[in-house]
């Protein structure tokens, strides 16, 4: 479930935060089960992961969306406390890329493509910077705006009273040119109405953008405006806030006043675009295969994975007489290498299944060698499935040039620390993040339970290592192919740096 506590300064309404918190657990119970991706045979499991996260991400946006409209929200709250409407709308996109960032890490409660799941976050997150700032407005006119806004909050509060607002109540003042008493305006307790979250390191809140404690409603910097009635029509009125505020340069350069109802538009919009992307990548790889395979290669893969499966198929199905040589990638099941070469036989492509060690032996008949990759680094490296940095090695000596399928999707902000990639740093132009990393797991694969118990130990314990993935340097690599282009080791660090935002 979503952590919020009080000492946080996000809010949001407690059944929207209901609402996130069952999508959450829905997504990561459906993937621990593996319920993801049943019943479709075109995609991946990580593609459908990666779709159902982006459908998430966008609710997120529609449910925050409608909480802030409502006449109760805390963006009323602030705009009828003569906050300026400059500060009241980059409050919501702020508030709105913190939700989507705390998402993104309870997602990852699933276990389950950790580094695709950032990449994810951070790509819907770069999506609503954009939107942000494709959707600046000046400030009068969102001090238009928030007039207009609060105009039509009032009619909807008399019109739900069944009571037309009277000029007589202007003789008393009310903020912003209310008609109505100060006792009879809805103040919902905040502590009542909302939820707030717990990572203090990272999010920072209203009261730190705005220097002011927000509940201090005796301040005079919250001077209210006098009403002013025109006769047959109701008026609030605005004026611009002349608080001094101890907001740094650092600060402002931070501030997003947006159009919000175009802003949310644009999010809305770049995120379904993202989504298609997503849904197409795959296809749009495979139909590359015909102009990167000749009739004369004879390509060596290990294992068998979505990707590799789709890629080579769709080479046969258009037509390209190859020659594949797989080997059987231990300890992966043999049942998915035997399903490959089943599919490529039945397409008339000439098919040898080979033990791994005989990867040496084959490569000097090979053109080229095809692997899949579960990350793309940011220095042009890789993890891949087990086995793959042998048969880039044996590549490497016999200048077998090494050919990498993947979408831009896997490509991640990360590079490795070390050569045994023990730890995964990001990069960014200041405060660069580490994460430890591994890449070994259960050694059940490779020492089943009967076996481990009967294994007499003499009082002394044993270490089993069970590798899944490892790391493969760039200088083994000769060439991405991916849904876009073909990039080279080098590219990586560009594509990242101009898809991802440095501040996420």
């Amino acid at each position: 479930m979503l952590g919020f506590d009080a000492q946080d300064d996000i809010e949001i309404p407690p059944d929207v935060a209901l609402e996130i918190s069952k999508r959450i657990e829905t997504f990561v119970t459906s993937q621990k089960r593996g319920k993801l991706g049943v019943g479709t045979t075109k995609e991946s499991l990580s593609t459908n992961a990666a779709v159902e996260m982006i459908n998430l991400m966008s609710s997120i946006v529609h449910l925050f969306h409608e909480a802030e409209e409502r006449p109760t929200s805390y963006t009323t709250q602030l705009l009828r406390e003569n906050f300026p409407a400059e500060f009241v709308a980059s409050r919501q996109v702020e508030c709105l890329l913190k939700l989507i960032a705390r998402t993104g890490d309870d997602l990852l409660r699933s276990q389950f493509g950790v580094l695709l799941l950032m990449n994810v976050t951070r790509r819907v997150l770069a999506i609503v910077r954009e939107a942000a700032a494709s959707t600046k407005a000046t400030p009068s006119e969102l001090e238009k705006r928030a007039m207009e806004w609060l105009n039509e909050k009032e009619q909807e509060d008399s019109e739900e009273s069944g009571r037309e607002p009277s000029p007589s109540s202007a003789t008393s003042p009310a903020p912003f040119g209310l008609t109505r008493a100060p006792s009879a305006l809805p103040k919902p307790e905040r502590r009542c109405m909302s939820v707030k979250f717990t990572d203090e390191a990272v999010l920072h809140g209203v009261r730190s953008a705005s220097g002011l404690p927000l509940r201090d409603r005796g301040s005079p910097l919250l001077k209210r405006a006098p009403s002013v009635v025109v006769p047959g029509q109701q008026e609030l009125r605005r004026i611009p806030s002349r608080r001094s505020t101890s907001v740094d340069d650092g600060d402002a350069a931070e501030l997003f006043p947006v159009h919000t109802e175009k802003f949310y538009e644009e999010a809305q919009k770049g995120i379904d675009e993202f989504r298609d992307e997503v849904e197409g990548m795959t296809e749009e790889l495979c139909r590359r295969a015909r102009r990167q395979l000749h009739p004369s290669d004879t390509v060596l893969t290990i294992g068998c994975t979505h990707t590799t499966l789709s890629y080579l198929v769709q080479a046969a199905e258009e037509g390209v007489p190859l020659h594949v040589i797989i080997l059987e990638g231990s300890p992966s099941a043999i049942e998915a290498v035997e399903a490959l070469a089943a599919q490529l036989r039945q397409r008339q492509v000439t098919v040898d299944v080979l033990p791994d060690s005989d990867a040496f032996v084959v490569m000097s008949l090979c053109t080229k060698v095809l692997v899949s990759a579960e990350s793309v680094l940011a220095n042009g490296g890789m993890l891949a499935p087990v086995g793959a940095h042998m048969v880039c090695v044996a590549a490497r000596h016999f200048a077998v040039p090494c050919l990498v399928a993947t979408t831009t999707l896997k490509m991640s902000p990360y590079y490795p620390s070390d050569k045994l990639c023990t730890r995964l740093v990001r990069i960014a132009r200041s405060g660069a993040q580490e994460i430890p990393w591994s890449t070994f797991g259960g050694p059940e694969r490779v020492l089943p339970q009967p076996y481990g118990v009967s294994v007499p130990d003499g009082g002394r314990s044993f270490t089993v290592h069970a590798p899944v993935t490892e790391y493969v340097p760039p200088e083994l690599i000769a060439l991405y192919l991916t849904n876009e282009t073909e990039f080279t080791p080098s590219q990586i660090h560009h594509f990242v740096r101009a898809n991802y935002s440095d501040a996420d």
